[in-house]
């Protein structure tokens, strides 16, 4: 039997750990050309970025902006595919939750029993089932495995295995998740940038002497890590765009703004079918980001009074001054 895929939202908090920043779960966190996204939807989201970690009001905040952030493009990408006639099905979507019921009751669980555990409606279930299917209809169509090959070759550093060692000087907005505020952060780390690259200062005694983070002890040096499952996406990936002695642009994460210099590489050395899965969901999510973006330019997004949001998007590099 074919597993079925959830996205990241279909994980929900336990009622103990929801978010206090937030509305009541029925209400609106913002309208997306006038199609509603629920605060609960929001704690869904963020649920799969905690797995049940314990954090901070401040670090909650900015991640309910980036959680939400999210469901926008989500949302963005469905209106935008639904108006080239891809779209799943009432009957479609009524098979998927037939299966993954078949599912839980080989796992003697049943499904008000999983929508309990997960704070979930059926409705929102529903939602995320049929984002999935539609998502997965044109992937089809778009990654074939001439894609995939074209990818991997572009991106090799990402899936062979490379481990990059890097340091940092990273400045965390106030309040977090303000788009303004990060902004303004990153004019100054732009500028920052500038009297590294021409000698005035080194990275390392900027990190000791601005940086917020822990690392600023030992000069921003964070050490090695993979493209995945480490840092921040957007910080791997901008690490990953650069040669070692190389200094980013500001990058902006769910957290804060970032200066990221490479100071060190490993080499990998697996091969597009040792890595397959990788490639297909990485393509994935730069196509979908392409399409987010587009719509992004266009699309009416009106954001419910006092939540927490950031209109720049999840991840986004702010260009270096010329």
């Amino acid at each position: 039997m074919q597993r079925i895929v959830f996205v990241s939202c279909v994980i929900a908090l336990a009622a103990s750990q929801s978010s206090q920043s937030l509305a009541a779960s029925t209400d609106a966190a913002a309208t997306v050309n006038g199609v509603t996204i629920l605060v609960e939807e929001v704690r869904a989201s963020l649920a799969a970025t905690l797995q049940n970690q314990s954090i901070d009001a401040h670090t909650r905040k900015a991640l309910e902006a980036a959680a939400l952030a999210k469901l926008i493009d989500r949302e963005l990408v469905t209106q935008a595919l639904a108006a080239t006639g891809i779209r799943a099905t009432d009957k479609q979507v009524q098979t998927a939750l037939a299966k993954f019921k078949r599912q839980l009751d080989v796992q003697q669980k049943s499904l008000d029993e999983y929508l309990s555990d997960h704070a979930l409606t059926l409705d929102l279930l529903k939602t995320q089932l049929r984002w999935q299917l539609t998502w997965n209809q044109h992937l089809q169509k778009e990654l074939a495995e001439e894609q995939l090959e074209e990818f991997f070759a572009k991106h090799r550093r990402r899936f062979d295995g490379t481990e990059l060692q890097a340091s940092q000087i990273f400045l965390r907005p106030d309040p977090p998740g303000d788009s303004a505020a990060k902004q303004k952060l990153a004019g100054e780390l732009a500028g920052l940038r500038e009297k590294i690259v021409k000698g005035e200062i080194t990275f390392e005694v900027a990190a000791r002497k601005h940086s917020v983070a822990p690392s600023a002890a030992s000069g921003g040096d964070v050490g090695f890590f993979p493209r995945r499952g480490v840092m921040a996406d957007a910080f791997a990936e901008a690490a990953f765009a650069l040669q070692v002695g190389q200094i980013s642009p500001p990058v902006v994460t769910p957290l804060g703004v970032h200066l990221i210099k490479v100071t060190g590489s490993k080499p990998g050395s697996k091969q597009l079918s040792q890595v397959r899965e990788d490639v297909r969901a990485a393509a994935a999510q730069q196509l979908f980001s392409e399409i987010a973006r587009r719509q992004r330019k266009t699309g009416k997004i009106v954001f419910a009074s006092g939540t927490a949001y950031d209109k720049s998007g999840p991840q986004d590099v702010v260009p270096t001054k010329k």
